[in-house]
């Protein structure tokens, strides 16, 4: 007899078959079953049920599964329709628990459903009641499940079969034999037969679910519309991939499962249903379930066994998402639980032995996949195995066979290859233990021109960062050589453009790294290998040309410095050097002059540099040189006027902090200093140089340290009581008695003595300032004029306070007068003559001498300068 609501049910579809999508379609169908289950078999069902009709009540039930017999539904929408039946079920199975408790027999209710004369209906009921007579005992459990497990092959219809089987294991989650279960016992079965009943009915249910993407969609479908519902059913297939997932779920819930169990009967049990399924879908899905639901203590113990079969999966499988969820899963639990790992088993071993396996058997696997899963694999070693500097070259190596076979022009696998080397960069942290591996040098020039600069900015970055002093030659050169990108021109760079500010930007920030990383490679305790780094240093920054060159002659040039001033100092502590400062200053002397011609202020400022490192260094001949070697830089390149001007100023200055020349050299430097002044073209550079000239003709005394010896009487002896005194305020007594026996002989001491002064020349001093207040006096704009005229005031005064004969009180009030003149003469306010900040420099000049006519050591020279006249009219 037909069905009723199957024929409506196609009368339906037949009249909105033109008109409605396949989503449509399954729509109104769910909606015409609901309906009649929800107001016609649900409602019967439950007033059988309220009147104690149970068999009656039965029937209805049976005429309510019924309709789960349906083939219209796809299997989202079964599923909807399943999770209504799903929920009056539960209501029946609490219903019969009651009437067991009232004194009916759980096993007549058992045999009288096996009479239900539909197949589907009468299953689902023996699930129900199967439940109800477990929980009554009557019968072994082993025994209820072990029937229900096997009438459900009943069932062979993909859809209607799963979502069964699906009901079984529902049902019976809380009934299964287990440790400390009340069902676990010789008569009801132990955790064993829970395992083999779970193990059979997920093969099965995983069978059917295979089986559900080849099921055939409504003939009365046109072609169009069954191509659309069977990819429909393809995607809902993967929607209801849970009811195959919570067979594994409930086996990771039994307690009695422990390591042996699992790894001798549930883990190969589920592999082989994984490797004989041959479905893409059911083996990514399953393997990302099993690392998901059982312990890492389990994954830890099994390992091989669980990789085993990676290599026999469907070539669609993605490979690498299973490694991954696997791997960091195990990196979480080895940070909460470090001391868990066993010792006993090579987790880095397993997994890249399983991926060699992989690489080598599966041939439709991609480099991008390969080199995704060893940049896991190095994730997981780094994390476990940080130590072990062999597994990262392992992966190093593996992965630079991969790009070395590659085109080089896929961007994923060049980005995958560039993360896994950024990753044991960042990791190790370290530049001495990365510069350990013999292939990651050769491995940053398989990159191309971007990710290899990219990286290898990176790594000085890192050394910078950390300050990680690189001290051994064989690794300085494997450094140079990683960054080799950032230190010269390479073939596949994109050609230079100047107007580029982004590149520009980024060029630099390169170039002040390299700089900063160039200072960290030394070998303090080693001046030869440091002498060696050092000239390794200039050889490869010679090779930059002169875009990079103009950055990294500054710490080259320091670098050798300081390493001169290391040896000074070995040398004064007596310390055995294989060569002088000499041969260092010799190497910048070499440096520098190689590069006048390109960088001509560059060289010349590192030149004044040296100058002075050198004079502190005691080579007066080497620093005369170096600050002849300035001023001809000077001389022969310096021609902008304003360049000219900060120039020589820096030169006047540098030569003013010299105190090694004797007076033949720096009189004679002081004179070049003040003719290349006084050719200045600006009038107010030319005053400014040469009144700084003046300095160096009154320059600072030196201090020199002689020894001279003293004898010292011997001190009177003190009172007893000044004695006690003086042995409680000492920090000890042996110090006392020492100084003591040291105050009643003779002694010979070191005595500091100061001669000065270092080189004074009042007239040529003269001859500065009154050529500064000339040239000064001569400019066309009278806030240029005034604005000079004050800071030469100023230079005056300090020569004054110093004592110069030349430039006395009279000489100040002549210049002094001469300012008022000229403000006279320009008939206006200071105010309205210079800037704000000039007027306020000059007004604290003239309250300075105010300060100094009424204290101050020099009161009484200072009371000789009348500075009246201009105090009456500062405004």
């Amino acid at each position: 007899m037909s069905n009723p609501l199957a024929k409506r049910a196609k009368s339906v579809k037949s009249k909105l078959q033109s008109i409605l999508t396949p989503d449509q379609e399954q729509a109104q169908i769910l909606k015409e079953i609901t309906t009649k289950v929800q107001k016609e078999l649900l409602f019967f069902m439950r007033k059988d049920l309220d009147e104690q009709k149970t068999w009656i009540a039965l029937d209805k039930a049976s005429s309510m599964i019924e309709e789960l017999s349906t083939t219209a539904l796809s299997p989202k929408n079964y599923y909807n329709l399943y999770m209504l039946i799903f929920d009056e079920l539960r209501y029946l199975e609490l219903y019969l628990h009651d009437e067991i408790k009232k004194g009916t027999k759980a096993i007549e209710i058992y045999k009288r459903v096996q009479f239900t004369g539909k197949v589907l209906p009468r299953l689902y009921l023996l699930v129900t009641c199967g439940s109800v007579l477990i929980k009554s005992k009557e019968v072994p459990v082993k025994d209820v499940l072990q029937d229900l497990v096997d009438m459900c092959r009943g069932i062979q219809h993909p859809t209607k079969g799963l979502f069964l089987r699906y009901y079984l294991i529902q049902m019976t989650k809380d009934k299964l034999p287990d440790l400390n279960s009340e069902y676990s016992n010789s008569r009801d079965g132990s955790v064993k037969d829970s395992i083999d009943f779970i193990l059979f009915n997920f093969v099965e249910s995983n069978k059917l679910w295979v089986r559900i993407q080849y099921q055939t969609p409504p003939a009365n479908l046109s072609e169009e519309k069954k191509k659309q519902a069977k990819m429909m059913y393809q995607k809902e297939r993967a929607e209801i991939r849970t009811l195959i997932g919570i067979n594994l779920v409930r086996l990771s819930q039994l307690e009695g499962v422990d390591i042996s169990l699992y790894h001798g009967v549930v883990l190969p049990k589920i592999i082989e249903q994984i490797i004989e399924c041959h479905d893409t879908l059911a083996q990514q899905y399953l393997l990302e379930v099993i690392s998901q639901v059982f312990s890492d203590e389990f994954h830890l113990k099994t390992l091989t066994l669980l990789l085993e079969p990676i290599a026999k999966l469907q070539s669609e499988v993605n490979i690498k998402n299973i490694y991954n969820d696997l791997i960091d899963r195990l990196i979480r639990y080895s940070q909460e639980n470090p001391k868990m790992i066993p010792n006993d088993v090579d987790i880095f071993n397993v997994f890249f032995n399983s991926f060699q396996s992989v690489a080598d058997t599966c041939s439709t696997i991609t480099r991008y996949e390969l080199l995704t899963i060893l940049h896991y694999i190095l994730k997981l070693s780094l994390s476990l195995y940080l130590a072990k500097l062999d597994n990262t070259e392992k992966i190093l190596n593996s992965a630079k066979e991969l790009i070395e076979a590659s085109d080089k022009n896929d961007p994923k696998e060049i980005q995958e290859f560039y993360d896994i080397l950024k990753t044991a960069l960042e990791k190790y942290n370290n530049a001495n233990v990365i510069l350990e591996f013999g292939s990651f040098t050769s491995s940053i020039n398989l990159l191309p021109y971007e990710q290899r600069r990219k990286i290898a900015h990176d790594f000085v970055d890192n050394v910078v960062k950390n300050a990680t002093i690189i001290s051994e030659l064989d690794k300085v050169k494997k450094f140079l050589e990683t960054i080799q990108v950032l230190l010269q021109d390479s073939e596949d760079a994109p050609p230079y453009r100047k107007d580029d500010d982004y590149e520009q930007s980024i060029f630099e920030s390169e170039q002040e790294s390299v700089c900063r990383a160039a200072h960290l490679l030394t070998s303090p305790n080693n001046i030869n290998e440091s002498f060696q780094i050092l000239q390794l240093l200039a050889s490869s920054f010679g090779t930059g040309g002169e875009r990079r060159v103009q950055f990294t002659v500054y710490p080259l040039i320091f670098i050798a410095l300081k390493l001169a001033f290391s040896i000074q100092s070995h040398q004064k502590k007596k310390i055995e050097v294989p060569f002088t400062a000499k041969k260092v200053f010799q190497f910048v002397h070499k440096i520098l002059s190689s590069l006048k011609a390109i960088l001509p202020e560059i060289t010349l400022r590192l030149f004044l540099q040296a100058a002075q490192a050198s004079s502190k260094c005691g080579f007066e001949a080497i620093t005369y040189e170096f600050m002849t070697q300035a001023i001809l830089a000077y001389e022969e390149f310096i021609v902008v006027t304003n360049q000219q001007y900060y120039i020589i100023s820096l030169i006047i200055s540098t030569l003013q902090t010299i105190r090694s020349f004797g007076e033949d050299n720096f009189s004679s430097l002081s004179n070049q200093c003040g003719g290349y002044s006084s050719k200045l073209m600006l009038n107010t550079h030319q005053s400014r140089a040469v009144y700084k000239c003046g300095y160096l003709f009154w320059a600072d005394d030196v201090i020199i340290e002689e020894k001279v010896k003293e004898t010292k009487k011997p001190k009177e002896k003190k009172p007893k009581k000044e004695k006690k005194e003086k042995k409680e305020s000492d920090s000890s007594d042996s110090s006392e008695s020492e100084s003591e026996s040291e105050s009643e002989s003779d002694e010979e001491v070191e005595k500091t003595v100061t001669i000065k002064p270092y080189f004074h020349d009042s007239k040529r001093l003269f001859g500065c300032v009154s050529r500064a207040i000339r040239v000064a006096g001569s400019s066309m704009e009278p806030a240029a004029m005034f604005e000079l005229l004050f800071e030469i005031l100023n230079v005056c005064l300090y020569f004054f306070d110093k004592g110069a004969p030349e430039i006395n009180a009279d000489y100040i009030n002549r210049l002094l007068q001469l300012i008022f003149q000229n403000k006279k003469e320009n008939d206006f306010k200071f105010s309205q003559l210079v800037s704000h900040d000039v007027l306020m420099f000059f007004k604290s000049t003239i309250q300075h001498i105010d300060y100094c006519k009424k204290s101050g050591p020099n009161q009484k020279q200072y009371s000789e300068i009348d500075c009246s006249q201009l105090a009456a009219n500062l405004d």
